[in-house]
């Protein structure tokens, strides 16, 4: 919105407060990070991350422990978002039709 269709800063300041029922300050912070440009893919990326994330760490059903050795291995291991994404590819729950609508 802001980059791409040439909107104001005090109309995207609006539409994150409105639309997105943002509190004017946390608004406020997020419309910083979009128009910083180092910072503005962070707001995307982050959330992608997140649930690429979730993804892995539920793979087949994972319980308790089984997410807190995924966990260890993200803190230990040099893992990339493409080897966690493969991780989840190779998951024969990918497959299923409940996984790609939870995707969706």
């Amino acid at each position: 919105m802001r980059h791409t269709d040439g909107a104001s800063h005090d109309e995207v300041l609006g539409y994150l407060q409105e639309v997105g029922r943002f509190a004017p300050g946390v608004a406020a912070k997020r419309l910083e990070f979009i128009e910083h440009p180092l910072w503005r893919t962070y707001v995307f990326v982050y959330h992608e991350g997140e649930q690429l994330l979730e993804r892995w760490l539920d793979l087949d059903g994972a319980g308790a422990a089984e997410r807190a050795v995924r966990f260890g291995r993200l803190l230990r291991e040099a893992l990339t978002p493409g080897v966690i994404a493969a991780d989840v590819a190779a998951s024969p729950a990918a497959a299923s039709p409940a996984a790609t609508a939870r995707r969706s």
